[in-house]
């Protein structure tokens, strides 16, 4: 997106992060039944 250039991508670091801009629960590579994360909540952004 040309409007968030300046901003770098928000990274998974793990329940235990002191980052607050980090996702803590929420990895995308994690499968859950036969998809990964990303592929399930994709849904739910667009809806």
């Amino acid at each position: 997106m040309a409007f968030f250039e300046s901003v770098s991508k928000v990274d998974f670091e793990g329940p235990k992060s002191k980052n607050p801009l980090a996702f803590k629960f929420y990895n995308p590579t994690e499968v859950i039944g036969s998809k990964t994360m990303e592929e399930w909540l994709r849904f739910s952004v667009a809806y």
